[in-house]
């Protein structure tokens, strides 16, 4: 931020040119805590200053003798006060400007906030380099005094030239397929969430989940694979609405730039990690099956049995069948030991079954019905089928 510039050896006009730059230099008064009202519907303004110093250097060939140090600002809805460098040294800035959110910082300006950030612990001179070299590569500033400030300017211009690039500063995405779903009670919906950064996976991250309203989640977190995604799955044997509820909280490096709400003000460069959260909100929509799940049952004599032979129309609610026979006017019996496995199981569509009962004997009369299972016990009966085997 500019206090005021000098330059030796000038005409009078170009005197006259700098003295309206000078007008323009900020400085900082008042306390460390300024009002801020006006920045409520900003992300936030400055507050105050912490560690630094005056120093001077040149751009081209104007001198300047400028305060070089940390920047207190206020997040609108945090507690504390987060630590900033500024940038633009053609403009000014003051306690209680305002400023919102810009773009993340690339190049050079984001590997200086990355590395070196500004550190109300460090010392003022070791602030003042850090903004020196913020200044170096947003403006083309060189300090030239104090010689403290200028052997640590060089020392970190020295250590970014063999830094690598910092990670990335922009925010993570999380997308679900499908956003929303349509199901019959006792199924099951499956959502796939997907978290990208910079179009590339995030594996092995936790998304963590909840859910509201009917049913019932598999997990209460997922892992991301080698491709960004992971599943989650769904059940119900209600009628209404599954809301789930994915989120990522996320941790982002230093090096994001804040811009003025008013122009002719300098730029910040925020210094503090950024953290947040990404969210998606898939529901699925349990409906009771609308379709006869039994379209069609008969019984015949096949070889040395009957045949008993049904089909579905729908499986939404289906978890089995059982086959039951009564001898005459007997009782009935269930004839097969374990349930049978529907083939479309949680599906609207249907399938073909049968079923041989071996174990008939001539001049009978034998009666069958199929038994329709599902989560909560019998869904539904077919009606009796009578055959005589002779």
């Amino acid at each position: 931020m500019k206090m005021f510039a000098s330059v030796s050896r000038i005409s009078l006009r170009v005197l006259a040119v700098l003295f309206s730059v000078v007008a323009l230099a900020a400085v900082f008064t008042g306390a460390a805590s300024a009002d801020l009202a006006a920045c409520a519907s900003a992300t936030g303004g400055v507050s105050g200053t912490g560690p630094g110093q005056n120093i001077k250097g040149t751009i081209g060939v104007t001198n300047y003798d400028i305060w070089a140090g940390v920047i207190y600002v206020d997040l609108t809805g945090t507690p504390d006060d987060v630590q900033a460098f500024c940038i633009d040294l053609a403009h000014h800035i003051n306690i209680g400007d305002c400023f919102n959110t810009g773009a993340a910082l690339t190049g050079d300006l984001a590997k200086t906030i990355y590395y070196y950030p500004p550190d109300k612990t460090q010392s003022n001179d070791e602030n003042a380099a850090r903004q020196a070299v913020v200044w170096h590569f947003s403006d083309g500033f060189v300090p030239t005094t104090p010689a403290a400030v200028v052997t640590r300017y060089n020392a970190i211009l020295t250590d970014l030239a063999a830094q690598p690039a910092p990670p990335s500063s922009h925010p993570p995405t999380l997308t679900v397929n499908p956003a929303s779903a349509t199901k019959y009670i006792y199924g099951s919906q499956t959502f796939t969430f997907t978290l990208l950064q910079d179009g590339s996976p995030m594996v092995g991250q936790t998304i963590t989940l909840s859910l509201t309203g009917v049913g019932s989640l598999n997990a209460s977190s997922i892992v991301t694979d080698a491709n960004g995604e992971a599943t989650v799955t769904v059940t119900s044997n209600e009628v209404g609405v599954s809301n789930v509820l994915g989120s990522f909280a996320y941790t982002l490096p230093k090096g994001t730039q804040f811009n003025p709400v008013i122009a002719d003000k300098q730029k910040l460069v925020l210094g503090e990690t950024t953290t947040g959260n990404v969210t998606q909100d898939p529901s699925v929509q349990w409906q009771k099956p609308t379709a006869i799940t039994l379209s069609a049952f008969n019984v015949k004599i096949k070889n040395k049995s009957v045949q008993a032979n049904w089909k579905t129309a729908n499986e939404a609610a289906v978890t089995g069948f059982n086959v039951w026979r009564r001898v005459g006017k007997g009782e009935w019996k269930k004839l097969n030991a374990d349930t049978l496995s529907p083939t479309n199981a949680g599906a609207m569509h249907g399938g073909k079954y049968h079923f041989n009962d071996k174990t008939v004997k001539s001049g009978k009369t034998y009666w069958y019905k199929i038994e329709i299972v599902g989560v909560n016990g019998t869904l539904e009966w077919s009606e009796a089928k009578r055959v005589v085997f002779q």
